[in-house]
């Protein structure tokens, strides 16, 4: 720190900052430098704030994209829902009654045939599957004539619903008079 002297009466130099010259151009310099730490002060403020907005703007777009995202997912599930439900005046003509079992075959509950048959055939089945309804559709009837019938097997049916939460829907309309599914089970084969 470089100081100026000055000579006082009597002989004596002081050194310091307070002396004629030196006070004056150190006053001077801190002042500078002072201004200076306070303009980069001023300059880091403003680098934060426009930082910060920045960000602020930024979470704004993704939450708008977000909310837009939602909001579309929402109207599409709304239209397939509307598109979806059966209308009050649907025609529901291609549904037909089961043939009537034949008077003679026994039945007990699922249990179709003679008891004591030598051969016991369970069919484990889902409303929704395509196998069991084609078993349904083209087979049983023959089974049932050619083997239930005439005291070779006896036939049993239980309800296995494996496709998912339709199927169990599917389920409890014609199982309501024999058995209860449990709410939530996915797979519940009846006994």
């Amino acid at each position: 720190m470089p100081c100026l002297a000055a000579a006082e009466p009597g002989g004596v130099v002081r050194y310091g900052p307070d002396n004629w010259a030196g006070g004056i151009v150190r006053k001077g310099i801190a002042e500078e430098m002072s201004r200076q730490v306070e303009r980069e002060a001023r300059r880091s403020r403003r680098a934060e704030r426009r930082l910060a907005a920045e960000r602020a703007a930024r979470r704004r777009r993704q939450m708008s994209i977000f909310g837009g995202l939602v909001a579309v997912a929402l109207i599409a599930a709304l239209v397939l829902i509307l598109i979806n439900r059966p209308g009050a005046g649907e025609d529901i003509s291609d549904i037909a009654a089961a043939a009537p079992l034949d008077a003679g075959i026994p039945t007990n509950g699922r249990v179709m045939g003679q008891e004591g048959a030598p051969v016991h055939v369970v069919e484990w089945g889902d409303y929704q599957c395509p196998g069991c309804g084609y078993f349904n559709r083209n087979m049983k009837s023959q089974l049932i004539a050619e083997y239930v019938a005439t005291g070779k097997i006896t036939f049993e049916y239980r309800d296995w619903a494996f496709l998912g939460p339709d199927s169990i829907r599917a389920l409890r309309p014609p199982s309501a008079r024999r058995t209860r599914v449990s709410s939530g089970s996915t797979m519940t084969p009846s006994s």
